[in-house]
């Protein structure tokens, strides 16, 4: 059996690490069928809106974070419209990355709002974000503290992609289309992708939405995405919950 010598299969996976996360992003994950048009009714006062993160680091550590937004469902022509604010944010992370987890905390969100809904209910492209002098000189102190890790050549390559996404933030992670009226259950879906010499690596998704029964709003809805390249693979964990604002 043919096999890359270690450096060039670094290499090579080192590539792929840096694709992938943008092909991850950009992946046309359906929401599932309706089984009939429905009308989305919001209701009419403010609701939090909590996003927990969890994504992986070389050497089994990994990055959390919860950010929780009070928001508000307006009615405008074609759907609707969602303001909202950033009311939360807890992170944590290893010891050496504490300027990722600084410039986390101190990450304000404020161009993500307003969203834009349909009619039903389902979110409509939320477009590229710029960034700010802060978020630069941030993104450079973890990229500085990632070339400090003792870290095998393809592990530093993927926590530098990891630093740099902080750093650049062009275009915001893809929510789900149907995240505020999902179809309640559990669906997966698992695409091949072609990747850099020639390479094919596979993203699965998998996805557990649960709704409020009389309603039909987003109770809670989990995404599960698992990136393989040549059996290294990598999870990213996402929890959304909706509920009243107490």
């Amino acid at each position: 059996m043919n096999r890359r010598p270690l450096n060039q299969r670094a290499a090579w996976l080192a590539g792929a690490a840096a694709v992938m996360p943008v092909v991850t992003a950009s992946l046309p994950i359906a929401p599932a069928a309706a089984t009939a048009p429905k009308q989305f009714q919001p209701p009419s006062g403010p609701m939090v809106l909590t996003r927990t993160l969890r994504r992986p680091l070389p050497g089994g550590m990994e990055v959390l974070t919860r950010r929780s937004y009070e928001i508000l469902f307006v009615p405008e022509s074609g759907g609707f419209r969602v303001d909202g604010r950033l009311v939360g944010v807890e992170v944590e992370a290893p010891p050496q990355l504490q300027a990722l987890a600084l410039l986390e905390r101190r990450r304000p969100d404020a161009d993500m709002f307003p969203m834009r809904l349909d009619t039903r209910g389902n979110l409509q492209p939320m477009g590229a974000v710029g960034r700010s002098e802060e978020v630069r000189q941030a993104g450079l102190n973890v990229g500085m503290t990632v070339e400090s890790l003792a870290l095998e050549p393809y592990d530093r390559n993927q926590a530098k992609q990891f630093a740099r996404s902080f750093e650049k933030r062009s275009v915001r992670t893809a929510w789900p289309e149907d995240l505020f009226s999902p179809a309640p259950g559990s669906r997966e879906e698992t695409q091949t992708v072609p990747l850099p010499n020639g390479g094919r690596g596979t993203v699965r998704v998998n996805i557990d939405a649960r709704t409020h029964s009389a309603s039909g709003l987003l109770g809670s809805f989990f995404r599960r995405v698992t990136t393989d390249l040549e059996g290294d693979s990598r999870i990213t964990e996402e929890t959304w919950t909706l509920a009243d604002k107490s």
